[in-house]
């Protein structure tokens, strides 16, 4: 009897502490919201965002070479047709 209690007291906290942190992080200001978009705005718009989309375009219009494994090249063909 005391075990069930201790452990249906346990399990009560353990839901009202999860609960409490998860209403704490979804406290934010609008300020600090409009902070974190210029934030990612301002990543979106740097260098390396820049070259690594260059170089994602460069890769996608590129045909993979061949390997000479007839299953492997298969795959690198029907992959690249369900990307484009």
């Amino acid at each position: 009897m005391l075990k069930k209690m201790f452990y249906a007291t346990a399990i009560c906290v353990g839901f009202l502490f999860s609960i409490s942190q998860n209403c704490i992080a979804q406290q934010k200001t609008k300020d600090e919201i409009k902070a974190e978009r210029d934030v990612l705005k301002s990543e979106l718009k740097s260098e390396n965002v820049k070259e690594r989309q260059k170089k994602i375009e460069k890769l996608e219009s590129e045909s993979p070479k061949t390997s000479g494994i007839e299953s492997i090249d298969k795959l690198a063909e029907s992959s690249k047709k369900n990307f484009i």
